[in-house]
């Protein structure tokens, strides 16, 4: 569904209309684990961006590939674990009273690596969003 905005005199700007290097305003909101072009990097090349979804057991780690090739510069832009009893947790580093989480990237850039400690907040479904440019850009 576009989002819009009001203005006066029952003016409105829907995200639909609105484009951004050839794409919807409303495509580029739209999470997907397919990769998309979201931006445009520092460097003015194109931004991507691909979501990962894994479902994660306590005491075990996750390492996906991320089915990318040519990655130059990538980060995790955000995400979170949703835990079987519904509990939501960012996908940051914790660590307390011997327990642990843990999100990364591969240094070779091809894996996602979510790594934690036993215990039953780390089971449910980990949710990640990975932004990056390529080098083929």
């Amino acid at each position: 569904m576009a989002k819009s905005v009001k203005f006066e005199n029952d003016i409105y700007l829907d995200s639909s209309s609105v484009m951004h290097n050839k794409t919807k305003l409303s495509e580029i909101l739209k999470i997907s684990t397919d990769e998309k072009i979201v931006g445009t990097w520092i460097n003015d090349k194109p931004l991507y961006e691909k979501t990962i979804v894994a479902t994660k057991v306590s005491g075990t780690d996750l390492n996906i590939d991320i089915g990318v090739s040519a990655i130059d510069n990538i980060f995790i832009y955000g995400g979170s674990l949703i835990t079987t009893q519904g509990t939501v947790y960012g996908l940051d580093r914790y660590e307390a009273g011997g327990t642990f989480t843990r999100a990364e990237i591969t240094s070779n850039k091809t894996k996602f690596h979510y790594v934690s400690s036993t215990g039953n907040y780390t089971n449910g479904i980990v949710i990640a969003i990975l932004r990056y440019t390529k080098t083929t850009d």
